[in-house]
């Protein structure tokens, strides 16, 4: 529920520090996802990673999560989006 003006800042120090956050915190917050690398791209990989788990026996249920996750934003027809715009699916489930 915390507003992305302050939630971007706090995911871009401290421990929860990523380049992906400074590259694209803000333009996350604004909604602006322009392809970087596709969220249909993302899907891909995701599913060659899970799929080789389960042939290892392998249980990976938080990549199983995002899967399902980037699944909901390529079936709404936003696969040619940046991968960042799994935010939306964030916001959605925290609303």
């Amino acid at each position: 529920g915390l507003p992305t003006d302050v939630m971007i800042p706090v995911l871009q120090g401290g421990s929860a520090r990523t380049q992906m956050m400074e590259l694209r915190g803000a333009r996350m917050a604004a909604h602006d996802f322009n392809p970087g690398f596709k969220a249909s791209f993302h899907r891909k990989d995701l599913r060659i990673a899970l799929e080789t788990a389960r042939e290892m026996g392998i249980a990976l249920p938080f990549t199983r999560q995002v899967a399902d996750m980037f699944n909901r934003l390529v079936e709404r027809g936003q696969g040619d989006l940046d991968n960042s715009a799994l935010f939306t699916i964030v916001e959605e489930m925290s609303a």
